[in-house]
């Protein structure tokens, strides 16, 4: 039975950026998985509580090195069970107008490879 709850399709990708958490200055390595308009999945090996909010920085590639700051809502995390990554589904929260503009034109490129 599929939980398929997103409304935005998902790209597979291999981001590199950084998460930090509450107040705290320390910020922790990341690997964006996939990334969405509306989100993404983290590989870190130190997944936050499902309800935590996270800044979220990550640079889009071919644009221009975009650097994208997010806040975003951990949905849920998955752990090491059957060999699966450690991370968390992030469902983003704020996101500044013209970053949203530019990751639509980064996923837009995926889209437009994917047809024939």
């Amino acid at each position: 039975m599929s939980t398929e709850q997103r409304s935005t399709p998902r790209y597979d990708v291999d981001l590199p950026g950084e998460l930090g958490v509450g107040h705290s200055p320390e910020t922790i390595d990341m690997i964006l998985d996939n990334l969405s308009i509306g989100g993404c999945f983290i590989t870190t090996d130190r997944p936050e509580p499902p309800g935590s909010i996270l800044e979220l920085r990550f640079v889009l590639p071919g644009v221009t090195g975009l650097k994208v700051s997010a806040k975003g809502r951990v949905c849920w995390i998955k752990n090491n069970e059957g060999g699966q990554p450690i991370g968390m589904g992030i469902q983003f929260v704020s996101l500044a107008a013209g970053e949203l503009e530019q990751l639509k034109r980064y996923l837009a490129g995926f889209l437009s490879s994917d047809t024939p």
